[in-house]
């Protein structure tokens, strides 16, 4: 299996991993593979350059890869902006060509929508770390493994937290189901929900939190029925969230195992085919060396 690649999406710093000083064991952050709940678990708040590693363990997690690229589609979307306009609340910076791409998303027609986002990744490449092939997280661009990580599946990181909970002697156990989304519970916010603004600089976003910014010519505006005109919307960001949730599972889960999926997987993510495919067939009781697999 050929593990080399020509480049990386800049959204992500792929030569850090996290730990805590007070454990021996540190974690690599795959993007939309539970990392912030895992780091959270273990309070691993400090950042190690992976050329000068100082723990003799890295985990890491890897993801159903079609479940990944479809779990990715709506945040990309979401987070996404051009890269000379800076947004609250969107941190996905990309060229003006690939956003005027994402403008014009059809997400009323989720099947359109769906093959719209596969043909920016196949005219851009994999611009968002969100669904960034997990290999390249893993391996250099030359092929070579970034460290021996030990790997195991995002279905596993409950029963996996529990169990380096109870290994380490610590409290914190893992409650969480990381491969499912959850409705969220509003929180109101000063705006009650939403505001529809024609300038930002009339507002103090220090005064608010929980929120989301889109602009009028955003997909979401017409694609998720919030039909505004002016010339942005401040919108809570679990109001959101939970417009995202219903679409995700009512609009795009059904599109799982599409034959245009399949073969966009086959041809764009076949690495991350073949270690979430070796991963399963394995002890599944035992956390698995990446070399192992290789």
């Amino acid at each position: 299996m050929n593990y080399s690649y020509s480049a990386l999406s800049k959204t992500h710093n792929f030569e850090l991993y996290w730990s805590n000083k007070n454990l021996d064991f540190g974690y690599l952050g795959i993007s939309k593979n539970g990392s912030t709940n895992f780091k959270s678990h273990f309070n691993l708040s400090v950042e190690y350059p992976l050329n000068n590693v100082k723990h003799e363990t890295i985990y890491a997690c890897i993801r159903n890869p079609e479940e990944r690229l479809i779990s990715s589609i709506l945040e990309t979307t979401l987070r996404a902006h051009k890269n000379e306009e800076q947004l609250p609340s969107r941190n996905v910076p990309v060229d003006n060509k690939i956003y005027e791409s994402i403008l014009n998303f059809n997400i009323k027609d989720p099947k359109i929508f769906f093959i719209q986002f596969l043909d920016s990744i196949e005219k851009f490449g994999f611009y968002d770390a969100h669904f960034e092939p997990q290999f390249h997280f893993l391996f250099n661009k030359n092929g070579s493994e970034r460290f021996n990580f030990k790997i195991f599946l995002l279905y596993q990181m409950s029963e996996k937290i529990d169990l380096l909970s109870r290994e380490y002697n610590l409290k914190t156990q893992s409650k969480k189901i990381y491969h499912s989304r959850k409705k969220r519970k509003v929180k109101f916010n000063l705006f009650k929900q939403q505001l529809k603004i024609n300038n930002l600089e009339d507002i103090d976003f220090k005064r608010l939190s929980n929120f989301h910014i889109l602009e009028k010519e955003h997909p979401f505006n017409i694609g998720l029925d919030l039909n505004f005109h002016s010339k942005f919307l401040i919108i809570d960001k679990d109001v959101l969230e939970n417009k995202l949730i219903n679409y995700y599972k009512n609009k795009l889960l059904p599109l799982k195992g599409s034959e245009f999926l399949n073969q966009f997987l086959v041809s764009h993510y076949s690495q991350d085919l073949y270690l979430y495919n070796s991963l399963k067939h394995l002890d599944t009781n035992n956390m698995t060396l990446l070399k192992e697999i290789m």
